[in-house]
């Protein structure tokens, strides 16, 4: 029972671990691939709600007034509260919105204030990869959306935040205009951690030009070439589970690489259920075994003691000891049978030869009881026929008393054969003493209907 526990553990334990795998497997693509549908969500919001600010009536109107490159206080206004609505809208989504028109001049959403371009990028908020000239070169009158590099973002020579810019370049009423909204790495990383499938899921996340984007795992070049999923050992002797995907809508790659160590972990969570399930199983089963024994050999212990008054068996096989037991008590049985037979049949024979020597037959209702038992007799009247055989005396002198024995018991299987054709007849067989040498008689009984 042991072993078999022990083989049906082995087989749940394999199908589990390969079915965990496939499962977690799935979890984590599917997990990834939410994470992904939520990113390109929040770009796409970003670029149509700034999209939707160049098509404001308000916003063009305030440009259409634009004379020698000045806003008035009223357009100026206008500009501004655009800018406040959208960044309302990507409240969460963003962390800077700004807008210019012109290389002099800047108006932030953030403070509402408008700004000098050159103070602002070179002192307020400096892209680490991107210049002021860079920041020029947008306003070249063509109409275009951008998601530009990943950049560290200083304000005032201080670190603040890696960021995403997403440029939104379109001529208002002839004029150009530049929206610049920065969606941050922490918003990505903050996406991917909450869908993801165990808490020290790593992520790397690259652009379409190849360009890294944002990556928790110390060494993303060994990822970028990924496809799918598969397995990697780090320099470290680290295994993980790795899941690629890529954007449909912006073309960004994303990798998750969960430690193999976690899931080992959840495998063995569920072989120790395995275990226990089939502990108490074993339990239950060496319970229930114990108790069918004790209820299967208390009745045995009863029948050896009925058969044996000897409590030595106590000591021994009691299944062998009740089965020889047993096999004695066959065997008496069979013995008894035999001699209640023989009895029988003397019985019969005595009282037939009563019957035919005069005297009356004892225990009458036990002899026709016998007659339709053993003999078939259905009615209490019989008839009689004598048979006698009278053989020459060369048969006494010339035989053995064992060979006359046996062909006077031939003769009466002969008889009986012949007269069982027709009718149930019983035979006995007694010696003739008026004829010298002696003779043999055979006394045939009959049903009188016969």
């Amino acid at each position: 029972l042991i072993v078999l526990m022990l083989a049906v553990c082995g087989i749940n334990y394999g199908s589990a671990y390969n079915a965990i795998l496939a499962n977690a497997r799935e979890k984590i693509a599917a997990s990834l691939e939410f994470s992904v549908s939520s990113i390109d969500d929040a770009i796409w919001s970003i670029q149509n709600v700034c999209l939707s600010v160049f098509q404001n009536v308000s916003m063009r109107t305030a440009m259409t007034k634009l004379e020698d490159q000045t806003l008035s206080s009223q357009e100026y206004s206008a500009i501004k509260n655009q800018l406040a609505i959208a960044q309302n809208l990507l409240s969460g989504k963003i962390s800077n919105l700004v807008f210019y028109y012109d290389t002099q001049s800047l108006i932030s959403a953030s403070d509402g204030g408008k700004t000098q371009q050159d103070w602002y990028f070179n002192h307020v908020r400096t892209y680490e990869n991107y210049d002021l000239a860079f920041w020029h070169g947008l306003l070249n009158g063509k109409a275009h959306v951008a998601l530009l590099d990943a950049t560290r973002v200083y304000e005032r020579s201080s670190t603040v935040d890696e960021v995403v810019p997403v440029v939104i370049a379109n001529p208002i009423m002839g004029i150009p205009a530049v929206l610049l909204a920065d969606f941050p790495t922490s918003a990505i990383a903050r996406t991917l951690r909450a869908n993801a499938y165990a808490q020290d899921t790593a992520f790397a996340v690259w652009n379409d030009r190849g360009v890294l984007i944002y990556s928790n795992y110390r060494e993303p070049d060994a990822l970028q070439q990924m496809h799918g999923v598969g397995k990697l050992t780090d320099a470290q002797g680290n295994a993980y589970a790795c899941v690629h995907y890529e954007s449909t809508m912006y073309g960004w790659h994303y990798t998750a690489l969960v430690p193999a160590a976690t899931l080992m972990n959840e495998v063995r969570s569920v072989l120790y259920m395995i275990l226990i399930s089939c502990g108490l199983a074993l339990g239950c089963a060496c319970a229930v075994t114990i108790y069918a024994t004790r209820k299967l050999y208390e009745p045995m212990k009863l029948m050896l003691s009925l058969v044996d008054d000897d409590e030595d068996f106590q000591h021994h096989n009691a299944l062998k000891s009740l089965s020889h037991k047993l096999g004695q008590l066959v065997e008496n049985r069979d013995s008894e049978r035999e001699t209640v037979e023989q009895f029988a049949q003397a019985y019969l024979d005595y009282s037939f030869q009563s019957l035919l020597q005069g005297e009356p037959v004892r225990a009458e209702g036990l002899f026709f009881e016998q007659l339709r038992r053993r003999v078939h007799f259905e009615c209490n009247e019989y008839v009689c026929c004598a048979v006698r055989f009278l053989p020459k005396a060369a048969f006494y002198a010339d035989m053995q008393d064992v060979g006359r024995m046996q062909v006077f018991e031939r003769v009466t299987q002969i008889l009986r054969n012949l007269f069982s054709q027709w009718e149930n007849a019983y035979i006995i067989e007694q010696a003739d003493h008026q004829e010298e040498p002696h003779g043999k008689n055979a006394d045939v009984f009959f049903q009188k209907d016969s």
